[in-house]
């Protein structure tokens, strides 16, 4: 049941009555923990478990002695206890070659966050299966570094913008205009409520470059994007990885004249003349 369609006023008066946590959230299938918040945000003050006892034993579920008593193996384990040590081993023997489907498990999973363990404990990796120490990662350690590994790839420059940096530094020199963004420092909001992360970004002149790869923008059109930065006030310019790739940067048709036209208005910018 969603938690906004709970009756609260018939839970809070069910509470109220004696009844427990646990009874009610079996009633409304609902997590116990969803039902704590919605009677703490309603006003009622949750029962100690001490008072809880007490309620049942008012029911007549609980004898008065019973209340407070320490259970008998409190504290004991199958190390140190002979029948608890008997038991464990009963039950060791007979889950031995008994294979657990995969239906069973999902039923434990479930079964153990009815039971208040709201983060079931992962004892094969999500992602190539393969057994792994009982914890709440859903990863084993050879693929946690692999996805460390991946992550950080995001971070770093391809091939093809480390041209295009160094084709920036041939035109402009040292005091190049454009920065690389592409480590994700610097977003450009949209009209859409969608966001880019340009490769290259000149702050002063309000222009970005974006290298395109065949393969991971094939579907794309760049005028779309041109249009999507043009609308925010900034001019883009697209370099497919092909371009890039090529054997000199003399080869560059378009994109030369167009960081040729950028690096025109840059000067007209810092001398305040025009430049031919």
């Amino acid at each position: 049941m969603n938690r906004k369609e709970l009756p609260i006023a018939e839970i809070v008066s069910l509470y109220l009555q004696g009844i427990s946590i646990m009874q009610l959230a079996e009633k409304y299938n609902v997590w116990t923990g969803t039902l704590k918040n919605r009677l703490v945000e309603a006003g009622v003050i949750l029962r100690s478990h001490k008072e809880s006892l007490q309620q049942l034993s008012a029911r007549k579920l609980m004898s008065d002695s019973a209340i407070g008593r320490a259970s008998w193996n409190k504290g004991l384990t199958k190390y140190t206890h002979k029948s608890i040590a008997s038991a464990a081993n009963k039950l060791r023997v007979s889950n031995i070659g008994h294979f657990v489907s995969d239906e069973t498990k999902e039923k434990h999973r479930i079964a153990a966050i009815k039971r208040g363990r709201r983060f079931p404990y992962y004892a094969n990796c999500v992602e190539c299966g393969r057994n792994k120490k009982e914890n709440r990662c859903k990863l084993c350690r050879k693929c946690t570094s692999k996805r460390a590994l991946r992550f950080c790839s995001i971070l770093r420059k391809t091939k093809p913008e480390i041209k295009v940096e160094k084709l920036l530094g041939y035109l402009f020199g040292q005091y190049s205009p454009y920065e690389y963004t592409g480590s994700r420092s610097f977003w450009i909001d949209f009209l859409n409520d969608k966001r880019k992360n340009p490769d290259f970004t000149s702050f002063e002149l309000n222009k970005v470059i974006e290298v395109f790869g065949r393969y991971w923008h094939k579907d794309e059109d760049p005028n779309d994007l041109i249009k999507q930065y043009k609308d925010v006030g900034w001019d883009c310019l697209v370099l497919w990885e092909d371009e890039v790739n090529a054997d000199s940067i003399y080869n560059f048709t378009f994109p030369w004249e167009y960081l040729a036209e950028i690096e025109k208005f840059r000067k007209e910018e810092f001398y305040g003349e025009e430049v031919a």
